[in-house]
């Protein structure tokens, strides 16, 4: 099991989820780094984007959505690779609309 402590960069997560998972998040990545005004993603929460990405494909109409769920859900990290994968189901189930 990957120790979170081993995540340094974006980069590192493609040992954790299939290619089109880290793919997926990487273009979240990508456009969510651009926003003005809006610090870079932590590598922890950019796991929970690759575990989310590596169940279901992330629409980039869901791009807003999903900065919405982290922006009031992002102020503790996860301390584990396992509670990003919890917050990865906590996110799945806000997108779906089962909050």
């Amino acid at each position: 099991m990957e120790d979170i402590q081993k995540l340094k960069s974006y980069a590192d997560l493609r040992r954790l989820v299939a290619p089109d998972a880290f793919a997926a998040a990487m273009n979240y990545l990508a456009w969510h780094n651009r926003l003005k005004m809006t610090a870079m993603l932590p590598v922890r929460q950019a796991l929970v984007i690759a575990f989310l990405a590596d169940r279901k494909p992330i629409d980039q109409m869901l791009f807003p959505s999903v900065k919405t769920f982290l922006d009031e859900n992002g102020k503790s990290l996860p301390a584990s690779i396992d509670g990003c994968r919890l917050r990865a189901d906590e996110l799945a189930r806000f997108l779906a609309g089962q909050t």
